[in-house]
């Protein structure tokens, strides 16, 4: 068996090898913490949208109620959350500033059976435009709702 050397460093150089190395477990500890930190961070935005998503479907029944010229009356706060507006930014908009060409077509169609009384498929698939831009797609089941005069 061949035989094997160790040569150890002096002791000058022990010293400044011992420091660096508790210098690197210190920065290795501050890390390590920031990374906890993060990871809690993390687990709180996962348990929010969790029960975001869990009271989106919950909430099976989501109320706008849209006139006869397709002008928001009023508007449920699970919808302003999904739009990113404030319920005064919607009430007087008109339901087409929320809609794609594509989705504006689908929502006059379901206007004009409702109006006429034609039977509608229910429920739809809707995509209405957030203020940010971005799409949100919802499942939406429509009827109309009539007064005197």
């Amino acid at each position: 068996m061949p035989a094997t050397s160790l040569i150890l460093p002096t002791s000058s150089a022990r010293v400044k090898a011992l420091a660096e190395l508790r210098e690197a477990q210190g920065q290795l500890k501050q890390h390590i913490q920031v990374i906890e930190k993060n990871q809690q961070g993390l687990a709180t935005l996962n348990a929010v949208s969790s029960l975001v998503s869990q009271s989106l479907e919950l909430q099976q029944v989501l109320n706008v109620a849209v006139d006869k010229v397709m002008e928001v009356m009023d508007v449920e706060a699970v919808l302003v959350f999904l739009l990113g507006y404030s319920r005064e930014e919607l009430v007087g908009r008109r339901a087409p500033d929320f809609l794609s060409e594509q989705n504006l077509a689908v929502a006059r169609e379901v206007r004009r059976k409702l109006l006429s009384g034609e039977v509608l498929g229910q429920p739809y698939e809707q995509r209405l435009i957030n203020k940010d831009g971005s799409e949100v797609i919802i499942k939406m089941a429509t009827s109309i709702i009539t007064s005197d005069g």
